[in-house]
């Protein structure tokens, strides 16, 4: 199983793909610490929406899947693709560590 998978990511130029990459994977060690899972998944769907020229309106969905826990979803959107990553990372970890409260 794959840590992180993408989807979406022909809408994509090669800097957006690279700050997808920097900032999944740092988040990635956030989510799999919380979970205690070594085969922790994350599912990345990214949709981009243009509105106004040039200008891009990304949409980011989570889905963090490890072995003998409920899967967890979280999305957010932005004009700024890092905000919308991290947005949706922040929205997935409070996700995560509501579920194991319980």
């Amino acid at each position: 199983m794959e840590a992180i998978q993408f989807s979406g990511l022909n809408a994509l130029n090669d800097d957006e793909k690279e700050i997808l990459n920097q900032v999944c994977s740092g988040c990635y060690d956030k989510v799999k610490m919380l979970l205690h899972k070594e085969q922790t998944a994350v599912n990345v769907n990214i949709k981009t929406f243009r509105q106004k020229g040039d200008k891009k309106k990304y949409s980011v969905t989570l889905r963090a899947i490890a072995p003998a826990t409920p899967s967890f979803r979280s999305s957010s959107y932005n004009w700024i693709l890092a905000n919308a990553l991290h947005e949706a990372f922040d929205k997935l970890e409070h996700e995560i560590r509501r579920e194991l409260k319980k």
